[in-house]
């Protein structure tokens, strides 16, 4: 399995980076709509992240929060709102890839590494299952059945913090959402 997925990941090394814009209504009038890419959005002061929220967000800390109570320290901790309304998370140190991939991220030893702590991350998401209402609570996502984790819903080289070739940690939990394991592993080999 290891292999078949190094196979895949070598396969992006020649890709184009594909930006995604966002979609986001301005200050001055609500039917206004303007396209802004969401990594400009996204501001690192120091030890804290600031980022956009949504209607989620705030069940996306109690997720988050969850996690560190259960000694999964690989996420940032929710830090709360700032006075604008972006959510405030803490910044984990390292380094992450886009495509095409570093080095160190297109190795063997950072794709089973990355493996280990996705299935870490979701063993302990089931935990959150069976304390939550998690079916009607507003996930960006859809919820996919049958709901057996939390998946990260883009666990991808740009969301997972590296250190050399340890995967460390893992950002950005916009698509967090109750679903299949099967389907959270499946989106590493997109």
């Amino acid at each position: 399995m290891i292999k078949f997925l190094a196979s895949r990941l070598s396969q992006h090394n020649n890709s184009a980076i594909i930006k995604f814009p966002i979609r986001t209504f301005s200050s001055e009038s609500e039917n206004e709509l303007s396209i802004v890419a969401r990594q400009d959005q996204i501001i690192n002061k120091g030890e804290y992240v600031y980022r956009p929220s949504g209607n989620w967000t705030k069940d996306v800390h109690k997720f988050l929060a969850y996690l560190h109570n259960k000694g999964f320290d690989a996420t940032p901790k929710p830090l709360g709102f700032d006075k604008t309304g972006r959510e405030i998370v803490s910044f984990i140190k390292g380094e992450v890839s886009n495509y095409p991939l570093t080095k160190n991220a297109s190795s063997i030893g950072v794709l089973t590494s990355a493996a280990i702590l996705l299935r870490k991350y979701h063993d302990i998401s089931m935990g959150f299952l069976e304390d939550n209402n998690v079916e009607e609570k507003p996930w960006q996502l859809s919820c996919r059945y049958p709901i057996e984790v939390i998946c990260h819903g883009d666990y991808a080289p740009y969301n997972v913090v590296l250190n050399g070739k340890q995967a460390v940690g893992i950002v950005d939990f916009d698509t967090a959402h109750p679903g299949t394991s099967y389907m959270g592993y499946c989106i590493c080999l997109i």
